[in-house]
């Protein structure tokens, strides 16, 4: 699905799709490549979203680097992750977005409370201090702390 443009429109019907997809098991290099898409940040809310709110999701890991996602993106998919009703995804990669301190206050909400997640990359997100120990204390709050990439 590389290089098809779809926007964050097309994502839509595309997260309605993985609502219901219990085969999938990666959104990312060796699995659902949605590289070039053009999605932006509503769509990957859209998707992971989708992702946590299904109880048949196998989708284990989601690469959305350098996505554009900003603090608002941010906020949307927390609250996703924060209301997961299946606990498939494990590992969350947002390398390289734009999410910031303000961001990071949402996800360590998130990453507090979403036991499942094993590993989160938010390097490159553009974190002061603050929110880099924001986050890390939410972590070390887990019984098992995830792999944290800051």
């Amino acid at each position: 699905m590389g290089d098809n443009r779809l926007g964050a429109e097309g994502a839509k019907p595309l997260a309605d799709a993985l609502r219901v997809n219990g085969s999938l098991t990666k959104i990312g290099e060796g699995g659902l490549d949605l590289r070039y898409n053009s999605i932006g940040e509503e769509g990957w809310a859209a998707i992971i979203g989708a992702v946590c709110s299904s109880t048949v999701s196998k989708i284990s890991t989601i690469d959305a680097s350098s996505k554009g996602i900003t603090v608002a993106g941010a906020k949307l998919i927390a609250e996703s992750l924060k209301t997961s009703v299946n606990g498939s995804i494990t590992s969350l990669n947002l390398r390289g977005n734009n999410i910031g301190a303000e961001g990071a206050k949402p996800l360590a909400d998130a990453l507090r409370v979403n036991g499942s997640i094993t590993k989160v990359c938010l390097q490159h997100n553009r974190l002061d201090d603050d929110a880099k120990q924001l986050l890390t204390d939410a972590n070390n709050k887990r019984t098992t702390p995830a792999i944290l990439e800051l």
